[in-house]
């Protein structure tokens, strides 16, 4: 069997001295060193000069005006970016308009892993769009692999200092990427501790409780103990009265961090406390923080069931309670 080798020429002077330039979607662009032009090889190994809109089949390989929208072949000439939705000639191997990759879906594990590498780049920059970050950060934490504790001090960095309340799902995004959530629970502590806003303080705290109830290890829970005291210590001084200061909004989730991290037993009392009181506004506090705690704190609950106090309403509240952790636990096991 033979083998014809076919020169390729330059179609403006006809030299066969050609060198690659790019690859191209549908083949390979050459420059002529001899006259410097450049050319594509089209349909039956020839090559073609481009002129300016020229479109080029990416299944046959003939070249169709800028107005063609189809080639002669019945293949379409125009592709449709899967991220910015914009035209662009469907021989390009990227859109010409935001540079994604002709073909590639965003969706798919390879597309949101680029758009996570793109993220983390524009988040570096001088000018971070962090509206874009957390966007796809917030679609593809899943898919951060060794991006992890980057993508964690970038988004710690974003809740000490976030543009708007919008961004205080951050705490619950980094609740979710493993070992880097793990390490990122004393930093967590602190912005809820320091933060004035008191819903971001929450979100904070919500993502302590996420991550150190996912944690078995028990040298890791012992480390947590030192964060749980930080945060009782703090409860204790700031919110000795939560009612008066305002604190309802974060007494139970900070009683939740607390016995997560450990201390299940100095949280319970902290809340018992504002069970026994006469006052409405700290009894609810304190069965609402029992209630945060969760399954932990069910056996002091059913001590209100015992018929010991004379107060029915607290018998009431304890059973309430216990029925709601009882249903977040079965909604939880269930997913």
């Amino acid at each position: 069997m033979s083998t014809e080798i076919v020169a390729l020429q330059c179609p403006k002077c006809g030299s066969t001295l050609n060198v690659d330039r790019k690859e191209m979607r549908f083949g390979l662009e050459f420059s002529c060193s001899h006259c410097g032009t450049t050319s594509v090889l089209i349909i039956e190994n020839h090559l073609h000069v481009f002129r300016e809109g020229d479109r080029v089949c990416a299944t046959c390989g003939r070249v169709a005006g800028s107005s063609a929208r189809y080639c002669q072949c019945g293949a379409t000439l125009v592709s449709v970016c899967e991220l910015c939705k914009g035209e662009f000639a469907v021989a390009h191997r990227i859109c010409d308009k935001c540079g994604w990759p002709n073909g590639l879906r965003p969706d798919c594990p390879e597309g949101l892993k680029l758009q996570v590498q793109r993220a983390l780049k524009n988040a570096e920059s001088r000018e971070p769009n962090w509206h874009s970050f957390f966007d796809i950060i917030s679609k593809a934490y899943d898919q951060l692999g060794c991006d992890g504790p980057r993508v964690a001090r970038l988004l710690l960095n974003l809740l000490r200092n976030p543009p708007d309340e919008g961004y205080y799902g951050a705490a619950g995004i980094i609740s979710k990427l493993g070992d880097p959530a793990i390490r990122a629970v004393p930093d967590l502590a602190e912005i809820a501790m320091v933060a004035t806003d008191r819903s971001l303080s929450k979100s904070c705290l919500d993502a302590i409780q996420s991550i150190a109830s996912q944690v078995s290890d028990a040298r890791q829970r012992k480390d947590f103990e030192s964060v749980g005291r930080r945060l009782l210590d703090f409860l204790k001084t700031k919110y000795s009265d939560p009612v008066a200061y305002g604190g309802d909004v974060i007494f139970a989730s900070t009683c939740g961090a607390i016995a997560a991290l450990g201390l299940v037993e100095s949280a319970c009392e902290i809340a018992l406390r504002e069970c026994h009181k006469d006052h409405h506004g700290h009894c609810a506090l304190g069965f609402g923080a029992l209630e945060a705690i969760g399954p932990p704190a069910i056996p002091v609950l059913k001590r209100f069931t015992y018929g010991l106090f004379r107060d029915r309403r607290l018998d009431q509240r304890a059973r309430s309670a216990i029925s709601q952790i009882e249903y977040w636990e079965g909604k939880t096991r269930l997913f």
